[in-house]
């Protein structure tokens, strides 16, 4: 990864913990191959791509990595200022 992409991806992360949803769905873009909690926190959002981009990676999972995931997202919290 380049100082730019870095850089940039600092930034998508201060800006997903701020509740940005368009962030939320980027920033989960960029991790999806891991296990990230943005799809569901920028569909809890409003964003709209998050819908279609969370039934993809949802099919990928077991039934118990979805559950682990959902409890990720209902006990994810911003960051206190």
């Amino acid at each position: 990864m380049g100082k730019n992409d870095s850089l940039a991806q600092a930034y998508l992360y201060k800006a997903a913990n701020k509740g940005l949803p368009k962030a939320q769905f980027e920033l989960g873009e960029r991790l999806s191959h891991l296990d990230p909690p943005e799809y569901p926190k920028a569909q809890r959002a409003g964003y709209k791509h998050s819908h279609k981009a969370l039934k993809e990676l949802s099919a990928k999972m077991t039934p118990e990595q979805q559950e682990q995931g959902q409890s990720l997202v209902d006990n994810w919290t911003l960051p206190s200022k």
